[in-house]
């Protein structure tokens, strides 16, 4: 699926909206203080957080960075939503950051829910491309969550082709370039630097025996 909305910053449409905020029911975790006032983020079940962030992804500007939901496993997860239902994300059962994303018109979401979502979480990939020294993600997520830079992979442009399909790499590809993945932690990083992989998976699984290392 490629969305025209991910490449055009698009307003979440207000049916979809409702919809959303609609699936941001469950007990409040923490009040953030937003530009358009106190917004409470809420823990939610895994099931309504997949659906609220299909429903926010096909309206995300550079929704194409985020993976779709059905390649995360929410349901043993812990699952956050904003009120709104217009910004959220996950942490994994083995302490995997998934999905943190923000259709909200303001910005600094990741800067407000950075020391909670810490606390709780080890790690994170994200997508990197084109020219990777001007990516604003790895600075976000050191600045959001005081995470490291541990591994990457080499170039994903063929792995992403057999998962999501020519259509959608070949769009990426135009108006990024070259994907590749990025994986922080929360602890010490590696004397050695930033391990480079060809393979997605092999990356993954040096994260997580890195992540069952003591943090410091």
């Amino acid at each position: 699926m490629v969305c025209p909305a991910w490449y055009v910053k698009t307003p979440l449409p207000a049916e979809e909206a409702a919809a959303a905020k609609s699936l941001a029911v469950g007990p409040s975790v923490l009040a953030l203080s937003t530009p358009e006032g106190k917004k409470e983020l809420r823990l939610v079940s895994g099931a309504s957080f997949a659906r609220a962030l299909t429903i926010n992804r096909a309206y995300l500007l550079h929704g194409d960075f985020l993976a779709p939901a059905e390649d995360n496993d929410y349901e043993n997860a812990s699952c956050f939503l904003l009120e709104d239902g217009k910004a959220g994300f996950a942490i994994g059962a083995t302490g995997w950051l998934m999905s943190l994303f923000s259709n909200e018109d303001w910005k600094g979401f990741a800067a407000m829910i950075g020391p909670f979502a810490a606390e709780r979480s080890r790690k994170l990939v994200c997508i990197l491309a084109g020219e990777k020294g001007k990516s604003p993600l790895p600075k976000l997520y050191r600045e959001a969550f005081g995470f490291v830079e541990i591994a990457a992979t080499k170039d994903d442009t063929l792995s992403m082709s057999r998962a999501y399909g020519e259509d959608f790499v070949k769009a990426f590809l135009e108006h990024n370039g070259r994907p590749s993945h990025l994986f922080m932690v929360k602890a010490r990083p590696p004397e050695t630097g930033v391990c480079l992989f060809d393979d997605y998976s092999l990356a993954c699984r040096f994260v997580d025996e890195y992540t069952d290392l003591p943090l410091f």
